[in-house]
């Protein structure tokens, strides 16, 4: 198993209940659970700015932007904390300036990869349930679906809370407790070594975006990771999966 890189949840009830009622009938019942950033969204430019900005603002050395890169997906706490080498008050001080600095600045320079609206949208009209599991602040992935125009194509976005104290396992889980599937009726797809650990703590099967920030194509194909090169191929690889 590869080793994992070492606010307030917000329900959407009108958004869930809209989904169960437009997904009722459907011709599956599987369900592709899809991480967030490196994934869905290209957020390593601006992540890597608001890590430089939470820097300055607290006199801290500015970190390289090669140090930044592995610092892209996993827990914000434990990346501020392994990068900055901060602890208590210190680390919750960057915690909130960091994230002021990412709402106010970074969240707007978000989009997805190139092809990714197609590749959920053909999701989506092959039947499948979706979802997301994120470690990013749960409203703001939420947010994030709306401007671009899908998320009424997902049902649970679940999220990291205040604390970001959550491991993704329990967001898996979350998702999988709020489509009602069988976690042997689900994958995930994710770009991260945690991705792939909390995948493997739930006993659900693993695809890497390796088009992402810390699963490249010869690391998968070295451990036997089945991964895509492009957000295109994610619903072929979805169906051999699923093996239709």
């Amino acid at each position: 198993m590869l080793k994992a890189l070492q606010v307030e949840r917000i329900e959407h009830p009108d958004v869930s209940a809209k989904y169960a009622l437009s997904m009722a009938g459907s011709m599956s019942s599987r369900l592709v659970i899809l991480d967030m950033d490196g994934t869905l969204a290209d957020t390593s430019t601006p992540i890597i700015d608001c890590y430089k900005a939470t820097a300055v603002a607290l006199g801290l050395p500015v970190p390289g932007t090669e140090v930044l890169r592995h610092a892209l997906a996993g827990s914000l706490r434990n990346n501020l904390a392994r990068v900055f080498g901060l602890r208590g008050a210190d680390l919750e001080e960057a915690l909130l300036v960091y994230r002021r600095y990412y709402i106010s600045r970074g969240e707007a320079a978000i989009g997805p990869f190139d092809g990714v609206i197609d590749a959920v949208r053909q999701l989506s009209s092959e039947g499948y349930l979706l979802a997301v599991a994120t470690m990013r602040l749960e409203y703001l992935a939420d947010e994030m679906l709306q401007r671009w125009g899908v998320r009424e194509l997902f049902g649970p976005v679940c999220g990291a809370d205040v604390d970001d104290l959550k491991p993704k396992a329990d967001m898996i889980r979350r998702c999988l407790e709020g489509t009602g599937c069988y976690v042997s009726d689900a994958l995930m797809i994710g770009d991260s070594p945690d991705d792939y650990n909390a995948a493997m703590q739930c006993g659900m099967p693993f695809i890497a975006a390796s088009y992402g920030y810390s699963l490249p194509a010869e690391l998968c194909e070295d451990r036997g990771i089945p991964h895509v090169d492009s957000p295109s191929d994610i619903p072929a690889a979805v169906r051999m999966e699923f093996g239709l």
